[in-house]
């Protein structure tokens, strides 16, 4: 059973990761933040400044390009638990749309990984659409609130957002043309999909699949997709004309520090914490190291700012420690506190708590050919 932060509006469980999109991905290519970890982006990206409704991030999509129309972005995640046929889930997120008076919505509901859907325009068929009534709060600022209810027919698994229109937008007038080379783009902001069967209990792949999405750092490489297709990779470049060698998998290896080497609310590891250390500084001394990440989580205890704040730091001390035994890897070192939101069980008893006051360390490591893992 998995416990995850949930809009304050939704009526249950909510199905979508990182919702307010606070959470950053570090993408595995460039080793660099790009983008909301558990979200990915099908055709065009996002460049410019964006508002946010709540928190710090929102999630900025092209809805439509004034010069070329069909020029769009759509973001898409994966579902936490299949939709299940018959049941009534309502759909709530929030909407920026800047200057432009809000027409639509779109949502697509799909079987399979919507990077890998090979659709033309003109013959997409949206699951179902926002309109203007189906817009139940607006403030001030100009953020939306859009709600839905919706009864699957297949037993979908992932969501898509955006423009599925087959009509193009037009602009009001030639300076909106002009703003931003053309682009309109839309911003949107804590989503929840929400079972509203009161009966209705998360389904035994929920933690995995919130794992799995937060996993993926690849936002750069076209053949990764999130179904049975994800581990695919394209032929290697490789022959004996050139002598090219393949590329080399990439392999992680995992330690979970418990919480229990560190002091009530502090950040300090103690002995035994840095013995622990110690030993795996050793194991991936001689790899080819990628990348070191490392995350700070708690319990449920305290606020959610207080919690953030203590596992950031928990998760800077071991990158502290780990780097005074490996000065070399410090370039490769990237840290995250995630608070409360990726508890690794029901935060209901003293045991289960302290499971999810911890930190752990995925180091991504290629293992050169021809050289022994202890050389």
């Amino acid at each position: 059973m998995f416990i995850f932060c949930l809009n304050a509006r939704a009526d249950g469980q909510n199905l979508l990761a990182n919702p307010g999109f606070e959470d950053i991905n570090i993408c595995t290519e460039f080793n660099a933040p790009c983008s909301r970890a558990g979200w990915f982006m099908v055709l065009k990206g996002f460049r410019g400044k964006l508002p946010v409704k709540s928190g710090e991030r929102a999630l900025p999509f092209t809805f439509e390009n004034y010069y070329a129309p069909f020029k769009r972005a759509f973001p898409y995640s994966k579902i936490l638990c299949p939709l299940l046929p018959g049941k009534d889930y309502k759909l709530q997120v929030w909407l920026y749309t800047g200057k432009k008076a809000f027409s639509h919505l779109d949502v697509l509901f799909t079987l399979s990984d919507p990077s890998r859907l090979n659709v033309r325009f003109g013959k997409f068929e949206y699951t179902l659409r926002f309109s203007l009534g189906d817009i139940v709060e607006r403030r001030k600022d100009g953020w939306i609130l859009l709600s839905k209810n919706y009864i699957p027919k297949e037993k979908y698994r992932y969501i898509v957002i955006g423009n599925l229109s087959n009509d193009a937008e037009a602009p009001r007038n030639r300076k909106e043309k002009n703003l931003n080379g053309g682009e309109l783009d839309f911003w949107i902001d804590d989503i929840s999909l929400t079972a509203t069967d009161s009966t209705w209990s998360p389904c035994l792949e929920y933690k995995q699949t919130l794992s799995q999405l937060y996993d993926e750092k690849r936002r750069h490489t076209s053949f990764a997709s999130l179904d049975e297709e994800r581990n695919k990779t394209p032929t290697p470049l490789w022959s004996e004309k050139n002598s090219l060698r393949p590329v080399d998998p990439v392999k992680q290896d995992t330690l979970i520090i418990p919480g229990v080497v560190f002091g009530v609310n502090d950040s300090k590891i103690d002995a035994a914490g840095k013995a622990v250390l110690a030993e795996f500084a050793e194991r991936i001394r001689l790899l080819n190291v990628k990348s070191i990440r490392i995350s700070g989580h708690t319990d449920d205890t305290g606020t959610d700012t207080l919690n953030k704040v203590l596992s950031l730091k928990r998760a800077e001390s071991v990158a502290a420690y780990l780097i005074s035994k490996l000065p070399q890897l410090t370039e490769h070192v990237v840290t995250n506190g995630y608070g409360n939101k990726l508890p690794a069980a029901l935060n209901d008893t003293p045991e289960n708590r302290a499971k999810n006051r911890r930190v752990e360390i995925v180091v991504s490591y290629v293992e050169l050919r021809g050289l022994r893992r202890n050389e």
